[in-house]
């Protein structure tokens, strides 16, 4: 009988100790881990982008470690400009780690309201902290706190403008044209002008609509000239028009959508350019 609790005492005893130790172990080393792995930028438009964090969390433990929330802070030069927390659940498997994509939503329109050196065409540079709350083990609730650095840029719609338009054949039946166009870079970053719808009013009617698809490169705020050509049949439009066509220029309008190429992903603008322009021969 003595022999019998003896037993059970110095099991008992080795037990305590072994969890002892592992609660030691836990509470001086064996802690969640958590770390940004990457970030991409999505949906860019003129009016805001996804910023999307890819952050991994590293289990430990020998059980799942349950996740949450995720809750994040986003700032320019120390000026707030958005927070949020995301309800992401779920469970980190044993001994595993696992990457959880954190989306967040920037809107331009509070970007430009936050300082004076933000405006549209600009590149802003952000610090967002980052917190993971994780149920431990015998250590309950845990926040992880992360901190990353990046850049999102403030797209601006390039300007253009006709500057000429030369009738290389002018007649009552039939005109051939070419269209000269100034476009400005108004970004801080690079574009590649890829695709350009457009439609061209000459004297409020409508002369000609297509698209170019001849790539343009253009570098922070520099300027290039594009040529278009362009035909038509005056006696469509009328005798007034084709006075008009025949005259030393007219007012346009140059509408429709430009897709841009960028560092920070794909780009459609729409713009609506309008003005006077001469006429050549």
């Amino acid at each position: 009988m003595c022999r019998s609790l003896t037993t059970l005492t110095i099991v008992a005893i080795l037990a305590f100790l072994t969890s002892c130790s592992t609660l030691n172990k836990m509470m001086d080393g064996d802690r969640p881990t958590a770390a940004v792995k990457g970030v991409s930028l999505e949906g860019l438009s003129l009016d805001g982008a996804d910023l999307v964090f890819d952050v991994e969390i590293g289990n430990p433990y020998d059980v799942p470690l349950p996740l949450l929330g995720i809750d994040y802070e986003l700032a320019h030069a120390t000026k707030k400009f958005l927070s949020g927390r995301s309800d992401e659940g779920g469970t980190i498997p044993a001994r595993r780690s696992r990457v959880i994509p954190l989306k967040t939503h920037v809107q331009f329109a509070s970007l430009v309201a936050l300082a004076s050196d933000v405006k549209p065409g600009s590149v802003v540079d952000y610090v967002a902290d980052i917190g993971l709350t994780v149920d431990a083990p015998v250590l309950g609730q845990l926040r992880l706190p992360l901190q990353k650095q990046g850049e999102v840029p403030i797209p601006n719609v390039p300007r253009i403008s006709v500057d000429g338009i030369q009738w290389k054949e002018l007649s009552l039946t039939r005109a051939a044209a070419a269209m000269n166009l100034s476009i400005e870079n108004t970004n801080d970053f690079p574009i590649d002008l890829q695709d350009l719808l457009y439609q061209l009013k000459l004297g409020g009617m409508s002369v000609a609509e297509s698209r170019v698809t001849e790539g343009v490169k253009f570098g922070k705020g520099e300027s290039q000239s594009m040529q278009i050509n362009f035909g038509l049949k005056p006696s469509d439009l009328g005798l007034a028009a084709f006075r008009m066509l025949t005259g030393s220029g007219a007012g346009y309008e140059l509408t429709g959508d430009m897709d841009l190429a960028t560092p920070f992903g794909p780009l459609k603008l729409p713009y609506d350019a309008k003005g006077q322009t001469g006429f050549s021969r």
